[in-house]
Protein backbone atom coordinates (compact mmCIF):
# COMPACT_ATOMS: atom_id res chain seq x y z
CA UNK A 1 0.00 0.00 0.00
CA UNK A 2 1.44 3.37 -1.04
CA UNK A 3 1.83 5.93 1.70
CA UNK A 4 0.51 9.39 0.87
CA UNK A 5 2.96 12.18 1.47
CA UNK A 6 2.27 14.40 4.45
CA UNK A 7 3.06 17.61 2.52
CA UNK A 8 2.17 18.68 -0.96
CA UNK A 9 5.24 18.39 -3.14
CA UNK A 10 5.81 21.37 -5.39
CA UNK A 11 8.26 21.62 -8.23
CA UNK A 12 10.08 24.88 -7.77
CA UNK A 13 12.00 26.60 -10.52
CA UNK A 14 15.67 27.04 -9.61
CA UNK A 15 16.59 30.38 -8.09
CA UNK A 16 19.49 32.34 -9.50
CA UNK A 17 21.57 35.30 -8.41
CA UNK A 18 24.70 37.13 -9.52
CA UNK A 19 26.14 37.72 -6.06
CA UNK A 20 29.57 36.31 -6.94
CA UNK A 21 29.87 38.12 -10.29
CA UNK A 22 32.86 40.48 -10.31
CA UNK A 23 32.70 43.90 -11.93
CA UNK A 24 34.97 42.94 -14.82
CA UNK A 25 32.96 39.75 -15.37
CA UNK A 26 29.71 41.73 -15.60
CA UNK A 27 31.22 44.14 -18.11
CA UNK A 28 32.70 41.31 -20.20
CA UNK A 29 29.42 39.39 -20.16
CA UNK A 30 27.47 42.44 -21.37
CA UNK A 31 30.10 43.31 -23.96
CA UNK A 32 29.90 39.82 -25.46
CA UNK A 33 26.11 40.00 -25.55
CA UNK A 34 26.17 43.43 -27.22
CA UNK A 35 28.69 42.24 -29.83
CA UNK A 36 26.55 39.16 -30.53
CA UNK A 37 23.46 41.32 -30.99
CA UNK A 38 25.08 43.89 -33.31
CA UNK A 39 27.13 41.22 -35.10
CA UNK A 40 23.99 39.28 -35.95
CA UNK A 41 22.80 42.25 -38.02
CA UNK A 42 25.68 41.71 -40.41
CA UNK A 43 25.12 38.00 -40.87
CA UNK A 44 22.17 38.71 -43.12
CA UNK A 45 22.88 37.28 -46.62
CA UNK A 46 21.99 40.53 -48.33
CA UNK A 47 23.96 43.56 -49.43
CA UNK A 48 21.21 46.17 -49.26
CA UNK A 49 20.48 49.22 -47.06
CA UNK A 50 19.03 48.72 -43.58
CA UNK A 51 15.55 49.94 -44.64
CA UNK A 52 15.28 47.49 -47.51
CA UNK A 53 12.46 44.98 -46.68
CA UNK A 54 14.70 41.97 -47.32
CA UNK A 55 17.40 43.32 -45.01
CA UNK A 56 14.81 44.08 -42.32
CA UNK A 57 13.34 40.56 -42.49
CA UNK A 58 16.74 38.92 -42.16
CA UNK A 59 17.81 41.20 -39.33
CA UNK A 60 14.59 40.63 -37.40
CA UNK A 61 15.15 36.88 -37.70
CA UNK A 62 18.80 37.03 -36.63
CA UNK A 63 18.28 39.41 -33.70
CA UNK A 64 15.32 37.23 -32.70
CA UNK A 65 17.66 34.24 -32.45
CA UNK A 66 20.05 36.24 -30.25
CA UNK A 67 17.12 37.39 -28.10
CA UNK A 68 15.81 33.85 -27.58
CA UNK A 69 19.32 32.63 -26.76
CA UNK A 70 20.19 35.45 -24.35
CA UNK A 71 18.41 34.02 -21.24
CA UNK A 72 20.43 30.80 -21.62
CA UNK A 73 23.56 32.92 -21.94
CA UNK A 74 22.51 34.75 -18.78
CA UNK A 75 22.35 31.45 -16.91
CA UNK A 76 26.00 30.77 -17.76
CA UNK A 77 26.99 33.71 -15.56
CA UNK A 78 24.45 33.09 -12.80
CA UNK A 79 24.75 31.24 -9.51
CA UNK A 80 22.20 28.66 -8.44
CA UNK A 81 21.02 29.56 -4.97
CA UNK A 82 18.39 28.84 -2.35
CA UNK A 83 18.84 32.12 -0.50
CA UNK A 84 16.27 34.90 -0.33
CA UNK A 85 18.48 36.99 -2.64
CA UNK A 86 17.79 34.57 -5.48
CA UNK A 87 14.92 34.81 -7.93
CA UNK A 88 13.42 32.75 -10.72
CA UNK A 89 14.75 33.53 -14.18
CA UNK A 90 11.53 35.07 -15.50
CA UNK A 91 11.41 37.44 -12.52
CA UNK A 92 15.03 38.42 -13.11
CA UNK A 93 14.05 39.25 -16.70
CA UNK A 94 11.07 41.33 -15.55
CA UNK A 95 8.50 38.95 -17.02
CA UNK A 96 5.63 38.88 -14.55
CA UNK A 97 1.89 39.44 -14.38
CA UNK A 98 1.57 41.16 -10.98
CA UNK A 99 1.11 44.86 -11.60
CA UNK A 100 1.25 44.44 -15.38
CA UNK A 101 -1.46 47.04 -16.12
CA UNK A 102 0.25 49.60 -13.92
CA UNK A 103 3.54 48.76 -15.63
CA UNK A 104 1.97 49.59 -18.99
CA UNK A 105 -0.12 52.64 -18.14
CA UNK A 106 2.05 54.72 -15.79
CA UNK A 107 5.36 54.58 -17.73
CA UNK A 108 3.47 55.28 -20.96
CA UNK A 109 1.76 58.26 -19.32
CA UNK A 110 5.12 59.49 -18.05
CA UNK A 111 6.62 59.26 -21.55
CA UNK A 112 3.62 61.08 -23.05
CA UNK A 113 4.21 63.94 -20.59
CA UNK A 114 7.84 64.13 -21.80
CA UNK A 115 6.57 64.40 -25.39
CA UNK A 116 3.82 66.92 -24.57
CA UNK A 117 5.50 69.66 -26.58
CA UNK A 118 6.06 67.39 -29.59
CA UNK A 119 2.46 66.15 -29.48
CA UNK A 120 0.96 69.66 -29.31
CA UNK A 121 3.38 70.84 -32.00
CA UNK A 122 2.20 68.04 -34.30
CA UNK A 123 -1.48 68.74 -33.58
CA UNK A 124 -0.95 72.42 -34.37
CA UNK A 125 0.74 71.40 -37.63
CA UNK A 126 -2.26 69.28 -38.59
CA UNK A 127 -4.60 72.15 -37.77
CA UNK A 128 -2.59 74.61 -39.88
CA UNK A 129 -1.69 72.04 -42.57
CA UNK A 130 2.03 72.77 -42.14
CA UNK A 131 3.66 70.79 -44.95
CA UNK A 132 7.09 70.46 -43.34
CA UNK A 133 5.82 69.03 -40.07
CA UNK A 134 3.30 66.76 -41.79
CA UNK A 135 6.03 65.40 -44.05
CA UNK A 136 8.21 64.81 -40.98
CA UNK A 137 5.33 63.00 -39.28
CA UNK A 138 4.62 60.78 -42.26
CA UNK A 139 8.25 59.98 -42.92
CA UNK A 140 9.17 58.90 -39.41
CA UNK A 141 5.97 57.53 -37.91
CA UNK A 142 3.44 56.38 -40.50
CA UNK A 143 5.60 54.40 -42.88
CA UNK A 144 3.55 52.32 -45.28
CA UNK A 145 6.25 49.65 -45.40
CA UNK A 146 5.08 46.76 -43.23
CA UNK A 147 8.63 45.65 -42.46
CA UNK A 148 9.68 49.10 -41.24
CA UNK A 149 6.60 49.36 -39.03
CA UNK A 150 7.24 45.92 -37.54
CA UNK A 151 10.88 46.72 -36.90
CA UNK A 152 10.49 50.22 -35.50
CA UNK A 153 7.35 49.84 -33.41
CA UNK A 154 7.28 46.20 -32.32
CA UNK A 155 10.36 44.03 -32.91
CA UNK A 156 13.15 46.52 -32.13
CA UNK A 157 11.59 47.83 -28.90
CA UNK A 158 11.10 44.31 -27.57
CA UNK A 159 14.40 42.67 -28.58
CA UNK A 160 16.49 45.70 -27.61
CA UNK A 161 14.85 46.05 -24.20
CA UNK A 162 15.06 42.32 -23.58
CA UNK A 163 18.76 42.08 -24.43
CA UNK A 164 20.07 45.47 -23.28
CA UNK A 165 17.92 45.88 -20.20
CA UNK A 166 16.42 42.59 -18.98
CA UNK A 167 19.57 40.54 -19.59
CA UNK A 168 22.31 43.10 -18.93
CA UNK A 169 21.00 45.06 -15.96
CA UNK A 170 20.79 42.10 -13.53
CA UNK A 171 24.47 41.36 -14.13
CA UNK A 172 25.62 44.97 -13.97
CA UNK A 173 23.61 45.98 -10.91
CA UNK A 174 24.70 42.85 -9.01
CA UNK A 175 28.38 43.33 -9.83
CA UNK A 176 28.76 47.11 -9.49
CA UNK A 177 25.72 48.30 -7.54
CA UNK A 178 22.22 49.31 -8.58
CA UNK A 179 22.70 52.91 -9.65
CA UNK A 180 26.16 52.56 -11.15
CA UNK A 181 24.78 49.65 -13.16
CA UNK A 182 21.92 51.86 -14.35
CA UNK A 183 24.44 54.48 -15.50
CA UNK A 184 26.74 51.98 -17.25
CA UNK A 185 24.09 49.88 -18.99
CA UNK A 186 22.96 52.63 -21.42
CA UNK A 187 26.50 52.94 -22.75
CA UNK A 188 26.27 49.46 -24.24
CA UNK A 189 22.99 50.48 -25.87
CA UNK A 190 24.47 53.70 -27.24
CA UNK A 191 27.61 52.02 -28.58
CA UNK A 192 25.43 49.34 -30.20
CA UNK A 193 24.02 52.07 -32.47
CA UNK A 194 27.42 53.30 -33.71
CA UNK A 195 27.31 50.80 -36.56
CA UNK A 196 24.74 53.11 -38.22
CA UNK A 197 27.78 55.06 -39.38
CA UNK A 198 28.05 52.48 -42.17
CA UNK A 199 24.47 53.21 -43.27
CA UNK A 200 24.98 56.97 -43.40
CA UNK A 201 28.36 56.81 -45.14
CA UNK A 202 27.92 53.89 -47.52
CA UNK A 203 24.25 53.83 -48.45
CA UNK A 204 23.12 57.43 -47.93
CA UNK A 205 26.33 58.86 -49.38
CA UNK A 206 26.90 61.37 -46.61
CA UNK A 207 30.41 62.83 -46.18
CA UNK A 208 32.37 61.01 -43.48
CA UNK A 209 32.41 64.02 -41.14
CA UNK A 210 28.65 64.43 -41.54
CA UNK A 211 28.09 60.70 -40.96
CA UNK A 212 30.25 60.83 -37.83
CA UNK A 213 28.29 63.82 -36.51
CA UNK A 214 24.94 62.10 -37.08
CA UNK A 215 26.20 58.91 -35.43
CA UNK A 216 27.53 60.85 -32.44
CA UNK A 217 24.17 62.57 -31.95
CA UNK A 218 22.48 59.20 -32.24
CA UNK A 219 24.83 57.75 -29.62
CA UNK A 220 23.93 60.59 -27.25
CA UNK A 221 20.16 60.32 -27.51
CA UNK A 222 20.11 56.51 -27.51
CA UNK A 223 22.28 56.55 -24.38
CA UNK A 224 19.92 59.05 -22.74
CA UNK A 225 16.92 56.93 -23.63
CA UNK A 226 18.80 53.87 -22.39
CA UNK A 227 19.28 55.61 -19.05
CA UNK A 228 15.55 56.31 -18.80
CA UNK A 229 14.70 52.78 -19.87
CA UNK A 230 17.11 51.24 -17.36
CA UNK A 231 15.62 53.43 -14.64
CA UNK A 232 12.13 52.20 -15.54
CA UNK A 233 13.23 48.57 -15.43
CA UNK A 234 14.89 48.90 -12.04
CA UNK A 235 12.09 50.91 -10.47
CA UNK A 236 9.14 48.93 -11.83
CA UNK A 237 10.70 45.47 -12.05
CA UNK A 238 8.79 44.95 -15.30
CA UNK A 239 10.18 44.47 -18.81
CA UNK A 240 6.85 45.78 -20.10
CA UNK A 241 7.54 49.30 -18.82
CA UNK A 242 10.61 50.07 -20.95
CA UNK A 243 9.15 48.19 -23.93
CA UNK A 244 5.97 50.30 -24.17
CA UNK A 245 7.97 53.49 -23.58
CA UNK A 246 10.41 52.45 -26.31
CA UNK A 247 7.51 51.81 -28.71
CA UNK A 248 6.07 55.25 -28.06
CA UNK A 249 9.44 57.01 -28.40
CA UNK A 250 10.08 55.27 -31.72
CA UNK A 251 6.65 56.34 -32.93
CA UNK A 252 7.18 59.98 -31.96
CA UNK A 253 10.79 60.22 -33.10
CA UNK A 254 13.00 63.23 -32.38
CA UNK A 255 11.62 66.77 -32.28
CA UNK A 256 11.79 68.66 -35.58
CA UNK A 257 14.11 71.38 -34.28
CA UNK A 258 14.38 73.20 -37.62
CA UNK A 259 10.59 73.66 -37.86
CA UNK A 260 10.46 74.53 -34.17
CA UNK A 261 12.93 77.39 -34.66
CA UNK A 262 11.24 78.77 -37.80
CA UNK A 263 7.65 78.52 -36.54
CA UNK A 264 5.81 81.77 -35.85
CA UNK A 265 4.71 80.11 -32.60
CA UNK A 266 8.30 79.29 -31.70
CA UNK A 267 8.20 80.88 -28.23
CA UNK A 268 4.96 79.09 -27.32
CA UNK A 269 6.29 75.76 -28.61
CA UNK A 270 9.57 76.10 -26.71
CA UNK A 271 7.55 76.81 -23.58
CA UNK A 272 5.48 73.68 -24.14
CA UNK A 273 8.62 71.60 -24.69
CA UNK A 274 10.15 72.89 -21.47
CA UNK A 275 6.90 72.35 -19.54
CA UNK A 276 6.77 68.79 -20.81
CA UNK A 277 10.34 68.18 -19.66
CA UNK A 278 9.69 69.74 -16.23
CA UNK A 279 6.48 67.74 -15.85
CA UNK A 280 8.35 64.58 -16.76
CA UNK A 281 11.09 65.25 -14.21
CA UNK A 282 8.59 66.04 -11.47
CA UNK A 283 6.58 62.85 -12.10
CA UNK A 284 9.52 60.54 -12.77
CA UNK A 285 10.01 59.33 -9.20
CA UNK A 286 6.35 59.30 -8.02
CA UNK A 287 5.07 57.39 -11.06
CA UNK A 288 7.85 54.81 -10.80
CA UNK A 289 7.43 54.17 -7.08
CA UNK A 290 8.15 50.43 -6.70
CA UNK A 291 5.17 50.00 -4.37
CA UNK A 292 2.87 50.78 -7.30
CA UNK A 293 4.23 47.74 -9.13
CA UNK A 294 3.93 45.23 -6.26
CA UNK A 295 7.69 45.22 -5.58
Amino acid sequence: MLQEPNETMQVMAPLISFDTLAVHEGVIACFILAVAFVGSLYLAPTNKPRDDPETIRWRMLLTGIVTISSPFYLLLWADRTTTEQGAELHHVLGIKTDGILTAIILPLLLTIVLYAGVIIHTLMAFASQSNSVLMHFNAYRLSFCLEICLRNYFVAPFVEEFVFRACMLPMLTASMGKWIGVLVCPLFFGVAHLHHLVEWYRWRQRPLVHALLITTVQFCYTSLFGLYSAFLFIRTGHLTSPVVSHMFCNFMGLPDIDTLIRSKYSMLLWTLYVCGLLGFLSLLVPLTDPSLYYL
